[in-house]
C-alpha cells in the first residue's frame, strides 16, 4: 500500500478542538494498528478537516496538511502525536465540522528503518515498539478499545458511567448489515 486512510463523518457537527482531537486521535490510532498488522512504517502523517458541503447556510472550510516524521514509525503514540500537531494547525474556530480523517503515507517495510541522525533514541524506539505490542495483544484478547490512549477517550454523555467508545461515536446511518458476523443480521429465506 502507498497510503492508509481512516476517516469518518461525525454523528453531528463538531465545533470545538477537543471534540475533533478525540476523533483524529482514534483515526490515527487505527492507521498505526493497520501499519503494524502489515509490518510497515510510515514517514508522513496527514490530516484533513471539512465542513458539511450540503449546509449552504453555514460557512465552508476544507483543508489538508501533513507532517514528515523524522524517523518512520508505526507507533500509536508517535502517529497520534503527529496527527494532533497537524490538527492544531488546521483548526479554525467558528466552523461546524462534519468530517475528518488521517492519512499515513511514505509507507515502507519496518526493517531496516533509516533513523534520523540527530533525533533518534534507540532505547525509546524499542520501548514504544514493546508498548505497542503489549497493547495490541491485550486489545486482541479482551476486545478492541480495552486499552487506548487518553486522547482517544470520548467524553461521557451524562457525566456518569463509562465513556463512549469509538464504535458508538461514529455515524452508522448507511451501514450495511453483517449477516456473516452478527446473529441479528442473518438472512432468513422464506
Amino acid at each position: 500500500k502507498k497510503s492508509i486512510c481512516t476517516s469518518r463523518s461525525f454523528n453531528g457537527m463538531i465545533t470545538d478542538l477537543d471534540g475533533l482531537r478525540t476523533h483524529v486521535s482514534n483515526y490515527a490510532a487505527r492507521c498505526a494498528e493497520k501499519l503494524r498488522q502489515q509490518g510497515t512504517v510510515a514517514s508522513i502523517v496527514g490530516v484533513f478537516l471539512n465542513t458539511n458541503a450540503f449546509r449552504e447556510d453555514l460557512p465552508q472550510y476544507w483543508n489538508f496538511q501533513e507532517m514528515r516524521l523524522t524517523t518512520p514509525s508505526s507507533s500509536t503514540v508517535t502517529i497520534v502525536k503527529a496527527a494532533n500537531e497537524v490538527l492544531q494547525k488546521l483548526y479554525r474556530q467558528g466552523y461546524h465540522y462534519k468530517k475528518a480523517g488521517v492519512i499515513v503515507m511514505g509507507i515502507g517495510p519496518n526493517s531496516p528503518i533509516q533513523p534520523d541522525l540527530f533525533d533518534y533514541n534507540a532505547e525509546q524506539f524499542e520501548k514504544m515498539k514493546r508498548l505497542d505490542a503489549v497493547i495490541d495483544r491485550i486489545n486482541k484478547v479482551n476486545g478492541t478499545e480495552t486499552i487506548v490512549l487518553g486522547s482517544q477517550q470520548y467524553p461521557q454523555k451524562d457525566g456518569k458511567g463509562k465513556a463512549n467508545v469509538f464504535a458508538n461515536a461514529i455515524k452508522h446511518d448507511f451501514k450495511s448489515k453483517n449477516p456473516t458476523t452478527r446473529w441479528s443480521d442473518i438472512i432468513v429465506l422464506k
